[in-house]
């Protein structure tokens, strides 16, 4: 699921939804919110991987206490990983372009953060540490942007494999996949019938997602929370164990709005002058004196000039 820039536009109750939290890039508006969140997220035995590719002034406060280890510096590498056992077996090479990739290391660990994979000198790259109920897992890595630059499906299948990894202590007993019923209510508005449902079961709605997408529990009126999920489609948690109907349906945004309020003015300009201006100038003429003057004015035309003689004696 795509969670947007910041974790504050979250609240702790919608982040218990997901058993990881993956953090590429931190962006923080509140640094004192941003961190209660992580807290009460790790308490209640949640997985944080914050996996990095820059340095950034903004761990000198404190979510750098978040972290599992105290310092980090940026050096080049050729990607040649090794895995600690806890892992498990983990066969993986790194592309043939893979020569000069910045990366981040540790420096310096906290007590009690374990290492669980290296660089091809040694230096720890991915660590992890008990914090609360919950794990704390740092790299340096920055696995995606990785993979997109490289274009290393290997590099995709590590990243899967590790998510999977540190949230398999999660029991996946329950986990099923089923389908409601689907009907096409209009060109923008869609019903979905689901039943059988836990509170815990989301519902995916496989169809493109756009600012102005409303999902509306239909006997409540309740309106849930659009979350991204892969490719750019939606996902809702109704927090029902019943049977259900959810309307999916396309509302106005403002630009939408203010594009029809200024297409609505211009078509009423365009028929103001083609048609009331038209007749006007059709069937109204103003009287003759108004139209025809013989008035020439007093300009160049109407002076008369004459040579001045002068007298000699």
């Amino acid at each position: 699921m795509d969670g947007g820039e910041y974790l504050e536009d979250f609240t702790i109750k919608e982040l218990r939804y997901f058993d990881l939290l993956y953090i590429s890039d931190i962006k923080v508006r509140n640094e004192n919110k941003y961190v209660s969140l992580v807290h009460s997220y790790l308490m209640n035995g949640g997985i944080v991987l914050f996996d990095m590719g820059r340095i950034s002034s903004i761990f000198l406060g404190k979510i750098s206490d978040i972290l599992p280890i105290k310092e980090f510096d940026r050096r080049i590498s050729n990607l040649h990983l090794n895995f600690s056992s806890i892992l498990g077996y983990i066969k993986y090479s790194p592309p043939k372009n893979a020569e000069k990739v910045h990366i981040l290391y540790a420096r310096v660990l906290k007590r009690g953060a374990e290492v669980l994979a290296w660089d091809e000198n040694a230096n720890p790259v991915l660590v992890r540490m008990k914090k609360f109920n919950g794990w704390i897992v740092w790299s340096g890595l920055n696995l995606p942007y990785q993979v997109m630059r490289m274009e290393d499906p290997k590099g995709s299948h590590l990243l899967v494999y590790l998510i999977r990894f540190f949230t398999s202590h999660i029991s996946s007993s329950n986990e099923e996949i089923r389908k409601g019923d689907f009907k096409v209510l209009s060109t923008d508005e869609y019903e979905v019938s689901l039943s059988g449902l836990s509170v815990d079961d989301a519902v995916w709605f496989k169809m493109m997602y756009y600012p102005g997408w409303e999902a509306i529990i239909k006997d409540t009126g309740e309106r849930l929370r659009i979350f991204l999920a892969g490719p750019h489609t939606m996902l809702v948690f109704p927090r029902r164990s019943s049977t259900l109907k959810i309307i999916f349906k396309f509302g106005k945004t403002h630009d939408v709005i203010i594009g029809e309020y200024i297409s609505i003015i211009f078509y009423g300009i365009l028929f103001l002058y083609f048609i009331p201006y038209q007749i006007i100038r059709k069937y109204y003429r103003p009287p003759e004196g108004w139209v025809h003057t013989h008035h020439k004015g007093s300009g160049y035309n109407n002076v008369k000039y004459g040579k001045r003689k002068s007298k000699i004696s």
